[in-house]
């Protein structure tokens, strides 16, 4: 009996390697691509590899993307507002 066709999975390069097996080398944002799920795992183990992409999105990273694409004035709300930490009246100090 044959044995069945794995399925191929995709994941993203997190850093630079060259495979030792088909000899290319993969850049930091390419996808690899293999049905060999131990030499996936083996890779993944060592941070040559990140989780399997899917076809549906992280909820995660779609939790960031909802987040980013509010309100503009919501995402500097963070940032201090230099008008209110200002101590100087018409850009000289008080003196007295």
């Amino acid at each position: 009996m044959a044995k069945a066709a794995a399925k191929t999975q995709k994941y993203p390069v997190l850093e630079v390697f060259r495979d030792k097996e088909t000899k290319r080398k993969y850049p930091v944002g390419s996808v690899y691509e293999t049905d060999d799920q131990d030499r996936a795992d083996y890779l993944r183990e060592f941070g040559y590899l990140g989780n399997p992409e899917t076809d549906e999105p992280d909820p995660a990273v779609k939790a960031d993307t909802e987040k980013s694409s509010g309100d503009p004035a919501k995402s500097d709300a963070d940032e201090p507002d230099p008008a209110a930490s200002e101590t100087k009246t018409n850009g000289k100090a008080d003196k007295e």
